[in-house]
Formats: C-alpha cells, structure tokens, sequence
C-alpha cells in the first residue's frame, strides 16, 4: 500500500512458493525505496515487537507468507511519486543450503489502505505475488 502523505516508510508482503530445496529470502530491493529491510513481527510480554532479520526460510512443505502482523517487508524512503495501481519491480535475493545465490524479479502492483487495521499506519505500500514459484538454485526460472 502507498505511505500515508508525509511519510516515506511502508511495509510490503507477498507469499512465496519453492519447489525442491529449501532457500532462504535474504534480501529484496525495488526502485522506488532506498531501502528494503526483512523484518519480523513478535509478542513479547504483552507488546508486539518488530525486528529486523537477515533471512526468512522458505521451503516447498512450508511458501513463505509475508504479511501484516507477521514477517515482511519494510521499505524506507519510498517514492512519493508512486500511485495506487502503479506497477514496480520487486528484485528477491535467495540462496540455496549450499550458499549459492539466486535472484527473482516481478512485478508488484501498488495497493491502497488495507481494510484491517496493523501496525503500520493506515496506508502502507503492499506487493502482492500470490503463489509465486521459485525453482531450486541450478534450475530454469
């Protein structure tokens, strides 16, 4: 979802799906934010804590689910020249159980407020890949 005006921060989600070995999301970057962090949502003695992480697992037993309220993305400095509907580019950073790395670029459609209320504000940016299928590091994309 596109920030709430005078605001640069957003949050974004997505569901991913691998076949064969397990990966893990170890970064994401789009042109429209300076920076795209992981980060982690947690209940800790009564408060809901956010956390940046360096990675989140993903495995064909277990798509990864980025969302509100749970693991996603933060993005910093977003544009403000982006627009509800408007389409970007979403580049994910895997890598394999031997280290190796992989990319996947799409594209992710710019949402508006979401009906829910989070912890973000009001009006945050949202990418959505529902069921997007990554094939294992050495495969064809």
């Amino acid at each position: 979802m596109k920030p709430t005006p005078g605001r640069d921060v957003a949050g974004g989600g997505l569901t991913l799906t691998v076949t064969g070995d397990a990966m893990a999301l170890v970064g994401a970057d789009t042109d429209i934010a300076d920076t795209v962090e992981l980060h982690t949502m947690s209940m800790e003695d009564g408060v809901m804590r956010m956390r940046k992480v360096e990675q989140l697992d993903v495995s064909e037993d277990a798509p990864l689910v980025l969302e509100s309220g749970g693991a996603h993305l933060m993005l910093f400095g977003v544009s403000p020249d982006i627009e509800i509907g408007e389409t970007v580019d979403l580049v994910l950073t895997l890598t394999g159980s031997d280290g190796s790395e992989s990319t996947l670029t799409t594209e992710a459609e710019i949402r508006g407020s979401s009906p829910r209320r989070s912890f973000l504000r009001p009006s945050c940016l949202k990418f959505i890949l529902q069921n997007h299928a990554v094939r294992p590091i050495g495969g064809q994309a």
